[in-house]
């Protein structure tokens, strides 16, 4: 009984019925720090363009982590945690309530794609409020997927998305968020997700920080540059400290 327990308290957050049976009680309003909802939308794009600007200068995880701390002011990392799982820490620094602190990676799913053999025994499949999948398993069918999607999207000699992240050393430190832990009674929440689409006037040398790859086939107005990119980003709505594990609500609904 325990055991069937322990696995609906994991596979509730992705069951879609009981998801529509609390999604009243689990919806909030973020308001950011700005004046108005759309210009906080764009300081964050902005933010994690700023970023991914330094961050091109590296080319390695070390270097990128260190670039990290000095434009963000921390760093996080995955490290094992008491249960002898994986999570998220603060490495160095401090975070400010809302700091954007992670994205979550993967392969973008439309509602009408397939992902039959994708989704068994995964529990890393983001479900955003339209209905987009985001897969952010970094092995099994879920990593070939991803690398396959990459090689097929290729543009000349540039490559649209980052394939780092489904190593133990991602050259973009912040493509983590799909190992933060769902909060619990001892460990709130203190970050939240929230959903952007990318600047499409995003410099081809930046793509290859981005983590996040289409599942279906590019149309032609995609390829010539006018594709969204769809990101999950994750933000603190609380102060964090060094050693402190992040925390999230899988199935809060931001707005």
């Amino acid at each position: 009984m325990q055991k069937v327990l322990k696995w609906w308290q994991n596979y509730k957050y992705r069951f879609v019925p009981y998801l529509i049976w609390k999604l009243k009680d689990r919806t909030i309003k973020y308001i950011p720090k700005e004046n108005s909802s759309t210009e906080g939308l764009q300081v964050k794009e902005n933010e994690i363009c700023n970023t991914l600007k330094d961050e091109s200068l590296a080319m390695d995880s070390q270097a990128a982590s260190m670039i990290m701390m000095n434009v963000c002011g921390f760093t996080i990392a995955r490290k094992e945690t008491k249960d002898k799982g994986i999570g998220v820490y603060v490495s160095d620094g401090y975070i400010p309530p809302g700091k954007v602190v992670a994205l979550y990676p993967g392969t973008i799913y439309q509602s009408h794609d397939s992902m039959l053999f994708q989704s068994i025994r995964n529990s890393f499949m983001f479900r955003c409020v339209d209905g987009t999948i985001i897969d952010g398993k970094d092995h099994g069918i879920s990593k070939a997927v991803y690398m396959s999607c990459t090689k097929r999207d290729i543009l000349g000699h540039h490559i649209l998305n980052d394939i780092t992240w489904l190593t133990s050393n991602p050259v973009n430190p912040m493509a983590i968020g799909q190992y933060i832990n769902n909060q619990s009674k001892n460990s709130p929440a203190n970050v939240i997700y929230h959903e952007i689409n990318f600047p499409e006037d995003l410099p081809l040398t930046l793509y290859r920080f981005i983590p996040n790859v289409y599942f279906r086939n590019l149309t032609y107005e995609e390829e010539m540059g006018t594709r969204k990119i769809r990101m999950v980003i994750l933000i603190s709505t609380h102060p964090i400290m060094k050693g402190e594990e992040l925390r999230s609500s899988y199935f809060t609904v931001i707005t």
